[in-house]
């Protein structure tokens, strides 16, 4: 009579909401599948899969939620002891506590059916349906539940326990789950990035404790200590790096190869793992500097082919800050501290100072090739951190990229596109916080000799 009083909206309610709770772990896969049919590897990695699990318990449950809603006082008390009862058998190993000659015994019962994993799910299916067509509800029920009971203790134990050694399993959950909590609390104040030689198949230890985070997205490198590969671009001043390396020499190695590649890093802690006979070691480090070289996007003609043309840019630190005007993407916050004229505090990683476009002269645009470049700093190393400037044409296409300029000087000659009629020079944020203007920067236009 309860049942039947209860109002329709919250019935449609209820239903739609089972519904959307069935449907979440098909969605799920199917969302994962369209991922991978467009070239993005995951159905085939076990810790981006893993993900799913989280989708099945409550499809499962939104499966059987309405049936426990018929089940009797005294059922409903047996499925929970059962509930209960199951992860004390698989997890905590009861049978353990028992004599040797009754758990010899359990392990043979159930390491029954010997039968791979096709067999079990076919046979599985098959006592369901024979249970749906049975007569008697109650042998139907017995029968199904059985079958259930048979195929998790099954796979608990022979699969995911026994085969694999289940306190071994346990040990590296653990070690993962301490490693991972640690890392995310000594990293709260930066990104963290990780770096370590992946092997598909082989041990996934380092692999799990990567795929706490976005695993592809958080990869500086995946041949360590092999730089050839790192993403230098994600290696700001102020992040963090797991380098994930069991043997010492080989983590000294690859932080000697970043420091050849312009990046200092500063030990945080070294984090130690032992599981069974394997010792797993991360290196947690932080990024104190990155300086990059520069790159030139537009190459020049042979120099022997060139000839000076005339000076488009000769200016210094004081005149860089009177011609050039400022993009801040940022809100503005009132300074404290008084700024020299030749830095600028950032509000966004976008914000960038640049000159006007200065326009090449028509009668010349036909044959000036080249420009060279010097960016120059004299001043000593301060708080404000590197020169990083760009040389770009009239459609905002990079021709030049300075890099990191700390001190001293960089020239090079920047091939110029046909058809570019205008230039100009940004000077764009830096790791310190601080847009900053170099002591001098000169750009000198070259043209072919005829």
């Amino acid at each position: 009579m309860l049942r039947a009083s209860r109002p329709t909206s919250i019935l449609r309610r209820d239903g739609l909401g089972r519904i959307a709770d069935m449907l979440s772990l098909p969605l799920a896969f199917a969302s994962f599948t369209v991922m991978q049919m467009s070239g993005s590897p995951l159905l085939q990695f076990s810790h981006y899969t893993s993900y799913l699990t989280i989708f099945t318990c409550v499809s499962t449950g939104a499966l059987i939620g309405r049936r426990l809603q018929d089940l009797r006082r005294p059922w409903y008390a047996c499925l929970a002891g059962a509930c209960v009862l199951l992860p004390l058998l698989v997890g905590m190993e009861l049978v353990s506590l028992l004599p040797s000659s009754v758990s010899t015994a359990s392990v043979s019962f159930r390491s029954w059916p010997h039968a791979t994993v096709i067999q079990l799910i076919f046979g599985f299916a098959a006592i369901v349906l024979v249970a749906e067509y049975m007569n008697r509800r109650l042998l139907s029920g017995v029968l199904a539940a059985a079958a259930v009971a048979v195929i998790l203790l099954h796979l608990g134990h022979l699969r995911l326990n026994e085969a694999v050694g289940g306190a071994l399993r346990r040990q590296s959950y653990l070690e993962i789950h301490r490693t991972a909590q640690e890392l995310a609390r000594l990293s709260q104040v930066g990104p963290l990035w990780f770096w370590y030689s992946f092997t598909p198949e082989g041990d996934q230890h380092y692999t799990a404790i990567a795929s706490t985070y976005l695993w592809a997205a958080r990869l500086v490198g995946r041949e360590l200590p092999d730089t050839s590969d790192v993403r230098l671009n994600a290696l700001r001043r102020g992040t963090y790096l797991a380098i994930m390396e069991s043997q010492p020499a080989v983590s000294d190695q690859a932080i000697q190869g970043l420091a050849q590649m312009g990046v200092t890093v500063e030990f945080v802690k070294r984090l130690e793992s032992l599981v069974g006979q394997n010792r797993y070691v991360v290196s947690l480090v932080q990024v104190t500097r990155s300086e990059t070289r520069n790159t030139i996007y537009t190459p020049p003609p042979p120099e022997t082919d060139l000839v000076p043309s005339l000076d488009l840019i000769n200016y210094d630190a004081e005149a860089l800050a009177a011609n050039t005007f400022r993009v801040l993407y940022g809100v503005r916050k009132v300074d404290e501290q008084v700024l020299p004229s030749w830095v600028v505090r950032m509000t966004d990683r976008r914000d960038h100072c640049a000159t006007n476009f200065l326009p090449v002269p028509a009668e010349n645009s036909d044959y000036i090739s080249a420009v060279e470049i010097t960016v120059a700093e004299e001043g000593a190393q301060d708080l404000y951190g590197s020169v990083h400037m760009i040389l770009q044409d009239q459609d905002y296409r990079t021709l030049y990229d300075s890099g990191t300029v700390y001190s001293g000087w960089r020239q090079a000659m920047v091939g110029i596109p046909a058809g570019t009629h205008a230039i100009r020079i940004a000077f764009l944020a830096n790791d310190n916080g601080y847009i900053k203007f170099p002591s001098s920067v000169q750009v000198r236009a070259f043209s072919q000799k005829r």
